[in-house]
């Protein structure tokens, strides 16, 4: 992970680049819709759902973590990640200010 060089970021800087990271991976937006529909699970169950290993499901939830759009904890050896109230609505308001359009030219792998 790179290093960031000291300037004086605001709280408020800090928090959009954390969040703005934590989004960047289609994988961590689909773990947020899972935690919208079901409010736990952990991190075999993503596991399973994704065809990943759990280490990388784990990479991906701290990331949200760290954003604090979701609560990680451990219960009984696994991974357990959820999601408060708040943070549904902290992600549901972020989630409503983007729309995806496909325009000429355009080409993202994962959508084709």
């Amino acid at each position: 992970m790179g290093v960031i060089k000291y300037f004086d970021y605001s709280p408020q800087t800090i928090s959009i680049s954390l969040v703005g990271r934590a989004l960047a991976h289609p994988c961590r937006v689909k773990i947020m819709e899972l935690l919208l529909e079901r409010n736990k699970l952990n991190n075999q169950e993503f596991a399973d759902y994704f065809g990943m290993a759990r280490s990388t499901i784990h990479d991906h939830l701290v990331k949200l973590w760290q954003a604090d759009i979701i609560h990680i904890a451990s219960e009984q050896g696994a991974t357990v990640a959820s999601i408060t109230k708040d943070q549904i609505e902290k992600y549901t308001h972020l989630a409503s200010l983007f729309t995806f359009e496909r325009k000429d030219g355009f080409h993202l792998g994962v959508l084709d």
